[in-house]
């Protein structure tokens, strides 16, 4: 008799698809959301956060429809850029939401240097995808929570609905895409992750 409960957490490509499509909803409905918010509290910071997720989709997009194995240089290059504009469109939000002044240049160079590392990851660290998504996903998912801690401070709060679940909501994405590279450089945890 088999005593097995028939539970496993290895799951196939065909179920990483599916999981990206229902990340992809997901995303589609918070840009919808907060394209509603900015609408009603008309808000620039909301703006910006809605490209970032925008970018964030086009990664998840290229991520479903370009199997990881068939992938040229030039799509690793724009799948990373869309990845690290996340950050930039995030931080720039932040800034201000949390009322700091924000000069365009920086935001002109943290642009060029996504795009050279970009470049550096796709054609010359072919052997280690690690060192190169590290910084990427490290800096992207400090600045979610840095954005999530701006939501819970005081000091921040502007008594809009929804405070809590937005702080917890970036606060969360943060952590994952901060534990996102270590999970894909062990294979068993790789195919147990899900995107």
């Amino acid at each position: 008799m088999d005593q097995s409960i028939g539970f496993d957490l290895t799951f196939t490509n065909a179920h990483l698809k599916a999981a990206l499509f229902v990340s992809l909803l997901s995303v589609s409905l918070v840009v919808c959301l907060l394209s509603y918010i900015n609408h009603i509290l008309k808000r620039s910071y909301f703006g910006l956060w809605i490209i970032a997720w925008g970018f964030y989709g086009i990664w998840l997009g290229i991520n479903f429809a370009v199997d990881q194995k068939e992938e040229t240089p030039l799509v690793f290059v724009f799948k990373q850029f869309s990845l690290g504009a996340v950050a930039v469109f995030l931080l720039w939000g932040g800034g201000r939401f949390l009322r700091l002044k924000v000069r365009q240049e920086m935001i002109g160079l943290y642009f060029l240097f996504l795009f050279v590392w970009s470049c550096v990851g796709a054609f010359y660290l072919d052997d280690n995808p690690f060192e190169f998504q590290m910084p990427v996903f490290v800096i992207t998912g400090l600045t979610s929570m840095i954005v999530g801690w701006g939501y819970a401070h005081p000091k921040f709060r502007r008594g809009v609905l929804g405070e809590g679940l937005m702080s917890t909501g970036f606060f969360l994405w943060g952590f994952y895409l901060l534990a996102f590279p270590f999970f894909l450089s062990h294979d068993m945890l790789a195919s147990s992750f899900i995107i």
